[in-house]
């Protein structure tokens, strides 16, 4: 009997925890729907929870609302909302919006929530309706992968790719090592071919096309500083210390006039690549992939090259690399996103370690309170995407791809 009753139970929290898991699948699905436009489909997914004053589903109603320029409604949906919720912070934000609304239908909405923001001085805000940035994205179908061509196709392949990319995956990015290609392009393509976990017995031959690459396309783009970085570095013995000649390379590769990584190049390339095949979720997809397939530790591979330099007892050796170091880190400190600020922050007090200038500490001191401060203000960024205004996720995805720090410098600390 008591065997019985415990199964019972058992049963009911499964059935329970079951329902919990399907009601917040159905509200991300609902947000993903308005961050998209289609308020049809948002309406119907939230419509049980609306009745109930789900505040997600309040949220979801009034900015579809705020959108379709229907001041009655959304004023109707934000005073239940604060009923139910009256610490969220979106109560503020979308009241600020309603107000200075003037009658007709928005279309971008990232600096009008920007100013709202800054407008409700929110301080420490309480936990958001979501939580999180609404994804829009789903599985891609397999079929629509495999039958995509060029160079984007590679990219959607490489993008779907696990950890470890298939013997298929490889042998195309082999083809298309020697071919002439974009340096985001080409990023991807060496990405896959010096993937650590490939096969023992295939390294040597991926990463000698790998080099021939990276060699053909730093001389094609000879003006762009992480290639020439690049192609010192790659595939070389992390523990070992610099040769004359590779401090001769670096030295050049410094002079490069341009710094910037090409993170907003690989993003475009991925976002037309996805694009095709994605429609309006393709700029989540490529932004996502991004990060995925650039290769963002190679400053890690030069600082414990640099360290080996510095133990090996060569004074003169140590003091040009220290030289290198802090003219490449002022060069990523220059740059458009906080990766490259932290980056160059890194070179810069690895710098100043070897080096011990008071200039050199300074510039390295004055990089790191920019990090801080502007990584306080991406929990703004993160707050701004977690409201279901259609098309808002996009504008701060494409904001941050082609200048993240002018837009976090353009935000309000909320924390």
């Amino acid at each position: 009997m008591k065997l019985a009753i415990g199964l019972l139970i058992l049963w009911a929290v499964l059935v329970l925890l079951s329902r919990s898991v399907w009601a917040e699948d159905r509200m991300k699905r609902a947000a993903a729907a308005a961050q998209l436009g289609d308020f049809a489909t948002a309406q119907a997914l939230s419509a049980g929870p609306l009745a109930k004053s789900d505040p997600r589903a309040l949220l979801i109603a009034a900015c579809g609302a705020l959108q379709r320029a229907k001041p009655a409604e959304v004023t109707l949906y934000l005073n239940k909302l604060e009923r139910a919720r009256p610490d969220a912070p979106e109560l503020a934000v979308l009241k600020i919006l309603a107000a200075q609304g003037d009658g007709g239908p928005v279309f971008r909405w990232l600096d009008p929530v920007v100013a709202a923001i800054a407008t409700a001085k929110l301080g420490q805000p309480a936990p958001t309706i979501f939580n999180e940035p609404i994804s829009t994205s789903k599985p891609l179908d397999p079929k629509q992968l495999a039958s995509a061509t060029g160079n984007g196709g590679f990219l959607l392949r490489l993008g779907a790719s696990g950890d470890v990319p298939s013997d298929a995956l490889v042998a195309e990015a082999v083809e298309l090592s020697k071919a002439k290609l974009q340096p985001a392009v080409a990023i991807a393509v060496i990405t896959v071919l010096t993937n650590p976990k490939l096969p023992e017995a295939k390294r040597a031959a991926t990463l000698e096309a790998a080099r021939e690459l990276l060699r053909r396309t730093a001389e094609q783009y000879p003006d762009k500083l992480y290639l020439a970085m690049w192609s010192v570095l790659l595939g070389t013995n992390p523990s070992e210390p610099l040769t004359p000649s590779e401090l001769d390379a670096l030295d050049k590769a410094a002079a490069a006039p341009d710094t910037a990584m090409p993170l907003p190049e690989l993003f475009d390339e991925l976002e037309r690549a996805y694009g095709r095949v994605a429609g309006a979720t393709a700029y989540e997809r490529a932004w996502n992939a991004t990060f995925k397939l650039f290769p963002l530790d190679l400053h890690v591979v030069l600082l414990r090259r640099v360290k080996a330099t510095a133990a090996r007892g060569d004074a003169a050796a140590a003091a040009r690399a220290a030289r290198v170091l802090a003219v490449l880190g002022r060069a990523f400190v220059a740059q458009r996103s906080l990766v490259e600020l932290n980056i160059g922050h890194g070179l810069l007090s690895a710098a100043f370690e070897l080096s011990h200038d008071a200039a050199i500490e300074a510039e390295s001191m004055k990089a790191k309170a920019e990090v801080a401060q502007l990584q306080r203000r991406a929990a703004t960024l993160r707050f701004i995407a977690s409201l279901p205004l259609a098309g808002l996720t996009r504008e701060v995805i494409v904001a941050n791809a082609h200048g993240e720090l002018a837009l976090l410098a353009s935000l309000p600390d909320v924390n």
